[in-house]
C-alpha cells in the first residue's frame, strides 16, 4: 500500500507521473498528510492484515513531521516493514532520522543518470548513499528509463561503491501529457537495451525488479525468457497489478494511468481485498479499450490475456470517458429513483456450467461475480443504462437496491445523477 504523505518535491524529473498534481498543488498550497490521517491509514492496513507500507510523495522526507511518521510505524508491531521511496537528496539531520528508524525500513532511492542531475544534488546523493552504506541500512536503487538511448552503467558504479544489492527499474509511460516517456515506435529498440542492461546487472550479482507491465513483443523470445526469469516482480510483468495509493486527503487511486477524477474515499472500503476488487474492475475498462499495436489482435499472448499490450497510459486517448463516480450514493441509504445505473464498459455476462457470471474478458484479475437468474435479468436491463426507478418496476425495491449496491461496491456500475 502506497501512502503519499506529501505532494511537494525537491526535484522536477522530466518523466514524473505526478508532475501535473504537484504543479497544481504548488499553485494552491502544498498538502501534507496529518498524523491523524496517517494513523487512520495504518489502522486500515493492519485491520486488513497488511504488514508492509510504502511512503511516497512527492518527496516524502519533505514532510514537516517525517521523523514522527517513522516513529508511528515503529510503534506498531503489526507493521513489519516500510519502504521509503525517495530521491536521496536531503540533509544530514534527515539521514540521522532515517538511520535511527532503520529497524523496519528499506530505502529505495530513485537515481537519475548523473548527467541529468544537478551537481549539488549529486553531491548530496552520493554522500547519503555512503552514510546509508556505513550504517548498514538496506538500500536499493530505482531507475526510470525515459529515453531510448539510456545509459545504465552508472548503476553498476553505484552498486560497487555503495554496496547496493538490488535495482528496481521501470519504463516511463505517457500518463501525464508532456512528460518524457518511451514512444511506442521505440519500445522494441529500448527492449534490446533493457535486456543487455539486465544481463550486466545479473552478471554483477544484482537482483532486479520491474514495476509496470511490458509488452512481450519488446523482446526477442530469448530476451523475453531472460527478462522474465531475472527481473523479479510481485506482479505478472505482462499484466497490470495495482499500485494502490492513498493521498493525504484519504482518497485512493489504483494506478498513475487512472484519471484523477476516479479517486474515491478510503472510507468506501472495509478492507484491502475489497479495495483491490473494486479497482481491478475499474481498471478493466481501460484494458477493454487498450490495444497498443495493430498486431496485438493476432498475438497469442494478447489473446489469452498473458500480455495486455504494455502500460494502459498509452491508450488513455482511446479509452472512453468513464461516467463520473457519484460518491454520495455509495452509502447504505436508499437510492433515489432518478439516479441512472451505468455499467462499466468491457463487461460481459457469460454462462458456465449453468451459472451466470459477470466478468471482464480482457482482465483476468477481475473475479467473476456470480448472478442468480433474476439478477442476470436485471443486469440485461442495466446494460442499457436505465434510471434506477425503471429497474424497480415489477420487482422488490430492496432486492434491486441491494443488487445495485453490490455491483457498485465491486466497481461494476456507477450511479450517475440523471440530469434533464
Amino acid at each position: 500500500m502506497n501512502i503519499a504523505i506529501t505532494n511537494q518535491c525537491s526535484r522536477a524529473c522530466a518523466f514524473c507521473y505526478q508532475s501535473s498534481i504537484m504543479k497544481s498543488a504548488g499553485a494552491g498550497g502544498w498538502t501534507q498528510i496529518s498524523l491523524d490521517a496517517f494513523n487512520a491509514i495504518l489502522d486500515f492496513c493492519e485491520a486488513s492484515g497488511e504488514e508492509k507500507v510504502t511512503l511516497v510523495g512527492g518527496e516524502p522526507t519533505l514532510h514537516r513531521q517525517f521523523g514522527r511518521l517513522l516513529e508511528i510505524i515503529d510503534e506498531r508491531p503489526a507493521l513489519k516493514q516500510a519502504l521509503l521511496f525517495t530521491n536521496g537528496i536531503f540533509s544530514d539531520r534527515m539521514v540521522e532520522e532515517i538511520v535511527g528508524h532503520g529497524r523496519k525500513l528499506i530505502v529505495s532511492i530513485n537515481v537519475l543518470d548523473p548527467c541529468e542531475e544537478k551537481p549539488v544534488s549529486l553531491l548530496h546523493l552520493r554522500r547519503n548513499l555512503g552514510r546509508f552504506r556505513d550504517a548498514g541500512l538496506q538500500t536499493d536503487l530505482s531507475f526510470v528509463i525515459h529515453r531510448p538511448d539510456f545509459d545504465h552503467r552508472f548503476l553498476l558504479d553505484y552498486a560497487r561503491e555503495f554496496d547496493i544489492q538490488a535495482v528496481r527499474w521501470a519504463l516511463a509511460f505517457p500518463v501525464v501529457r508532456g512528460a518524457s516517456h518511451i514512444p511506442v515506435e521505440q519500445l522494441r529498440p529500448t527492449g534490446v537495451r533493457i535486456a543487455a542492461m539486465l544481463r550486466e546487472l545479473s552478471a554483477a550479482g544484482l537482483r532486479s525488479y520491474v514495476d509496470c507491465p511490458l509488452p512481450y513483443c519488446m523482446f526477442s523470445d530469448e530476451d523475453m525468457g531472460f527478462v522474465a526469469s531475472q527481473s523479479l516482480s510481485v506482479i505478472n510483468w505482462g499484466n497490470c497489478g495495482l499500485t494502490l495509493e492513498i493521498s493525504p486527503e484519504l482518497t485512493v487511486k489504483a494506478c498513475p494511468s487512472q484519471r484523477e477524477e476516479e479517486r474515491v474515499p478510503l472510507s468506501w472500503f472495509a478492507d484491502v481485498p475489497a479495495m483491490e476488487r473494486y479497482f481491478f474492475t475499474r481498471m478493466s475498462a481501460y484494458k477493454a479499450a487498450h490495444q497498443l499495436l495493430d498486431e496485438c489482435a493476432q498475438c497469442r499472448y494478447y489473446r489469452i490475456g498473458h500480455c495486455q499490450g504494455g502500460c494502459l497510459g498509452y491508450g488513455l486517448d482511446s479509452c472512453p470517458e468513464l461516467p463520473p463516480t457519484c460518491r454520495e450514493t455509495l452509502g447504505d441509504g436508499d437510492i433515489d429513483g432518478n439516479w441512472k445505473v451505468v455499467p462499466l464498459v468491457g463487461l460481459a455476462l457469460e454462462r458456465r456450467d449453468g451459472a451466470a457470471l459477470l466478468l471482464s474478458p480482457r482482465s483476468p484479475q477481475v473475479a467473476p461475480e456470480p448472478l442468480s437468474g433474476d439478477e442476470a435479468g436485471i443486469w440485461s436491463e442495466i446494460a442499457a443504462g436505465p434510471r434506477f426507478a425503471s429497474l424497480v418496476d415489477g420487482r422488490g425495491r430492496e432486492t434491486v437496491q441491494a443488487f445495485v449496491r453490490r455491483l457498485q461496491r465491486g466497481g461494476f456500475v456507477d450511479l450517475v445523477r440523471d440530469r434533464p
